[in-house]
């Protein structure tokens, strides 16, 4: 006879706080470990927090050894899950509790496309043997896998359509719900990615992305260069204000296959960073690179396939406050200047984030990026 039991159960469900502009219909809904939450939300910066209880009514000790959350529908409606990882214990008769946040996106400018949003997270209990367990962080995935909080901007070679693939397109479309959408400027697409043929190509943005760099955000993307770096200078992400350099740049370095960060305002010769981080971009393999523009403690940090590279440190990055008003992806704008050309390579990905992303969240997107382009 087996008579021991095994019920772990939300037990209830409390607002901890709320601003004004939130309209909650009614009282959330428990039903064993599932949660319903009734919210309107009215502009962006509304958000409320309830708290969870989690109770063990069974007979043997648990511990979570899993806890997966995915976000579906609208990137405007943002979740945040804390106060829970992977290695608490329950003990059978305890109880312990966890927030969730739900919020309208402080960065959204106009009606969303979609006006709903659904959060489903899945903590896995199992008995506790007393066995070491690793801490793993819960965060929030789109339906392409990668992280979806703060999601400023979305191009995919899979679906460079809202939902599909087209040989024919002249707009890279951005799935983050924004509507970024990108002019193409004589690139051809591939099954999976576009191809940049290192002279004219680029993908305009224009000034869609005019505040990016005010505040701290993240780049990242999937690549493959055509052709080794000496004596090539590969502009990944660029901003050119004809005549007035304000901008940011993302590249591999002319001479060298190395990462490069540059940050210039105002002219050739004042607040201007230009670094590189030493790793080697080599030619013809799939690499994802990340780049974290962290104001806050002035530099910016890069990351090769999921690992951190090095640190550029000045406080010129903090005090870079200019307008992004020609973005390109696969140039810096200039057209044809012979020490600029446009990048030499295929982009399979392009993610910005309006915050800086942490290790954590950086190594699910390269895993996602081998997964998705193989």
């Amino acid at each position: 006879n087996i008579t021991s039991t095994w019920n772990i159960l939300f037990t209830s469900i409390k607002e901890v706080s709320k601003t004004d502009g939130v309209d909650v219909k009614g009282d959330p809904t428990i039903s064993g470990t599932l949660a319903t939450f009734n919210i309107g939300l009215t502009y962006p910066g509304n958000r409320i927090v309830y708290e969870v209880t989690v109770e063990n009514r069974g007979s043997l000790d648990a511990v979570i050894n899993k806890i997966n959350a995915f976000e579906s529908d609208s990137d405007a409606i943002s979740f945040k899950i804390s106060n829970i990882k992977v290695g608490d214990k329950l003990a059978s008769g305890a109880k312990t509790k966890f927030q969730i946040e739900i919020s309208y996106d402080d960065n959204v400018v106009s009606q969303p496309n979609v006006l709903n949003n659904t959060l489903t997270v899945d903590i896995t209990y199992v008995q506790d043997l007393n066995q070491e367990e690793t801490a793993k962080p819960s965060y929030v995935v789109n339906e392409y896998g990668y992280i979806a909080n703060k999601l400023l901007l979305l191009f995919d070679g899979i679906n460079n359509g809202s939902s599909s693939h087209s040989n024919e397109s002249k707009v890279w479309k951005d799935l983050s719900g924004y509507n970024r959408d990108g002019e193409i400027i004589d690139g051809t697409w591939e099954e999976n990615a576009l191809s940049f043929n290192g002279t004219t190509t680029g993908v305009f943005l224009g000034d869609k992305l005019k505040d990016l760099f005010k505040t701290s955000n993240t780049f990242e993307v999937r690549i493959r260069f055509n052709e080794e770096g000496e004596g090539v200078r590969d502009v990944i992400f660029g901003n050119w204000n004809y005549g007035i350099v304000n901008g940011v740049s993302y590249e591999r370095r002319i001479d060298t296959n190395f990462v490069r960060t540059w940050v210039m305002s105002d002219s050739y010769v004042l607040d201007e960073v230009d670094e590189d981080h030493e790793y080697n971009l080599r030619a013809n393999q799939d690499t994802t690179i990340t780049w974290l523009f962290d104001k806050e403690n002035s530099k910016v940090d890069a990351y090769v396939n999921g690992n951190y590279i090095s640190s550029v440190n000045s406080p010129n990055i903090s005090n870079f406050n200019a307008d992004y008003l020609s973005a390109y992806i696969g140039r810096d704008g200039r057209n044809g200047y012979e020490y600029n050309p446009p990048l030499n390579g295929k982009i399979c990905s392009v993610r910005i984030y309006d915050r800086l992303l942490s290790s954590e969240e950086i190594m699910n997107n390269y895993n996602n990026d081998i997964e998705r382009f193989k």
